[in-house]
């Protein structure tokens, strides 16, 4: 993300996409799957609270927000489309719990060693999943280098 034109701006959740890619070229696959699972929940959390702020009142976000991921996927999809995420994209859900969000909770609490092929799996399931959730999020992964 160095030299990128108007920084500020890039949302949280892409900055760690880039920060998990630095850690997959560093061959650092479980720092990989931690920035992975952060980048998701932090776009869930950014699309969340876009689409319901016109329908919940800020405490009640605040409050969803707050709960385990998959509470908020559950509750948060419930109130905009009228089912969880896991009834929306079950085959791309099921990807991400397993090879995402499982993955790294057994990094970060059983200290687990994550191969190549374990990264590429959730690299590829994040990016469908989010993809499949917002398809404009693809804009942001173009990026513009300042004149030198």
């Amino acid at each position: 993300m160095y030299g990128n034109r108007d920084y500020d701006k890039v949302p949280l959740w892409r900055r760690l996409i880039s920060n998990a890619k630095r850690h997959q070229l560093e061959k650092d696959y479980r720092a990989e799957i931690i920035e992975l699972e952060s980048a998701f929940e932090v776009f869930i959390s950014d699309f969340l609270r876009n689409h319901l702020t016109s329908k919940l009142r800020e405490g009640t976000i605040n409050w969803l927000l707050r709960r385990s991921i998959e509470e908020v996927l559950r509750i948060g999809f419930i109130e905009i489309a009228g089912k969880p995420l896991s009834e929306i994209y079950p085959e791309a859900y099921r990807e991400w719990k397993k090879r995402v969000k499982e993955l790294r909770d057994s990094v970060v609490h059983r200290g687990a060693f994550v191969n190549r092929e374990q990264a590429q799996r959730a690299r590829k399931a994040v990016f469908e999943l989010m993809t499949k959730i917002d398809p404009k999020i693809i804009d942001h992964f173009a990026f513009q280098v300042n004149k030198i």
